[in-house]
Order: C-alpha cells, then sequence, then structure tokens
C-alpha cells in the first residue's frame, strides 16, 4: 500500500489550494481614496498625536501625525484611506500620556496633560469636519488654536 504518500499529495495539494485561494473571510477590503493633510496649532506643525475621523454611519479612521505635522488616514482594519463620506473630526496630543508614568510604567491614576484645548479631543465639539470624496484630492489641513475652538 501506498497510502502515507497518497496522503501527502493530499495535503499538499490542500495547502496549495489554500493558499492560492486565500483564506476567506476577511473580504470588505475596498480601495478607499486616500486621505492626508497636515495639523497645526498656533501656526507651527503638531508633531505628535492622532486625528479621527468619525462619520454617522460608523465609519472610523485614524491619522498618526509625523514630525512635521503630516498625516494618512487608515481605516479601523488598518486599510489605506477612508470611505468616501462625512467625517466629523478629533484631534489629540499629549505632553504626558495618561495612564504612563514618567518612566512609561502602566499607572492608571496618571491623568495626562494634554497638548490641546479640550474641545479638539471631541467630534461633537472641535467644529472640525472632512468631506472624503472617491475622486478627491482629500487633503485636510486643520489649523488649530491653543485657545480652542
Amino acid at each position: 500500500m501506498n497510502r502515507p504518500t497518497n496522503m501527502k499529495s493530499f495535503l499538499y495539494i490542500g495547502v496549495m489550494f489554500g493558499c492560492l485561494t486565500g483564506c476567506g473571510g476577511g473580504g470588505d477590503f475596498n480601495d478607499y481614496p486616500d486621505v492626508t493633510g497636515t495639523v497645526t496649532l498656533d501656526g507651527q506643525p503638531l508633531t505628535t498625536g492622532h486625528v479621527s475621523f468619525q462619520s454617522d454611519s460608523g465609519g472610523t479612521g485614524i491619522g498618526v501625525l509625523d514630525s512635521n505635522g503630516k498625516y494618512s488616514a487608515r481605516t479601523s482594519r488598518n486599510q489605506a484611506g477612508l470611505k468616501p463620506g462625512e467625517y466629523k473630526i478629533s484631534v489629540t496630543s499629549w505632553k504626558e500620556k495618561p495612564g504612563i508614568d514618567k518612566d512609561g510604567n502602566p499607572d492608571m491614576s496618571v491623568k495626562g496633560v494634554s497638548m490641546l484645548h479640550k474641545s479638539y479631543a471631541d467630534t461633537k465639539k472641535s467644529g472640525l469636519t472632512a468631506s472624503v470624496t472617491e475622486s478627491g484630492p482629500n487633503e485636510f489641513n486643520f489649523e488649530l488654536k491653543a485657545a480652542g475652538p
């Protein structure tokens, strides 16, 4: 009997078929339009923090600020770009992050110190919006003020 060889062939074919067809279930990855921009605080680039996008239809995204205040938004599934639609925006940036002590250790008693007026952290109070379109360009620059919106 040549059963072990047949079993190996069967397993090999199964693995190859799985690799070629993918695992499935991951779907819903679309080619969303790129969303980019720059965030400034009193005319200077905000060099640390996040820009969060929230749509009324439940779509979300986030962009991490770089050392020049620039961001590129990604969906909550870490896919580049955002689904077209209307978004409310919040921006957060911390001098001292909440829940982290000065040595970088977890400490839930640490409240954190924001670099921004508290209104910017709330999509309902920030006054910041973005209308992402399929055709673009989708560059949204946000000029924040230390005194708030």
